[in-house]
């Protein structure tokens, strides 16, 4: 099976830009890099609400954001940790596909 052509696209796209991938750059390069993400491109669906909130850590808070599809009590629950190892990536390139789930989720 090949590759969604959306994705073949992006794959080339990429490889053009001439971007090192993550092994062969410093650690601030590839993080001013993860602001070309994809992701920050897509449209953001329409939801109830985003509450940007924080949790206290063991040494500093941690952000969090709770998805609400509506105002229903008793919703389902996903606690999505991202990626990145605590290095890279953030928040923000996970807020379409976050809101999409949050918006079909509950079946």
């Amino acid at each position: 099976m090949g590759l969604k052509p959306e994705i073949a696209a992006y794959l080339a796209e990429r490889a053009a830009t001439g971007l090192p991938q993550v092994w062969q750059a410093p650690l601030a390069e590839i993080r001013e890099n993860t602001k070309l993400h994809i992701a920050l491109k897509q449209p953001l669906l329409q939801i109830h609400s985003v509450d940007h909130r924080s949790i206290n850590g063991p040494t500093s808070n941690l952000p969090i954001r709770i998805y609400r599809p509506s105002e229903e009590n008793n919703l389902p629950a996903l606690v999505f940790f991202h990626g990145g190892g605590w290095v890279l990536n953030f928040l923000d390139i996970y807020e379409p596909a976050l809101r999409k789930i949050a918006k079909n989720g509950n079946f």
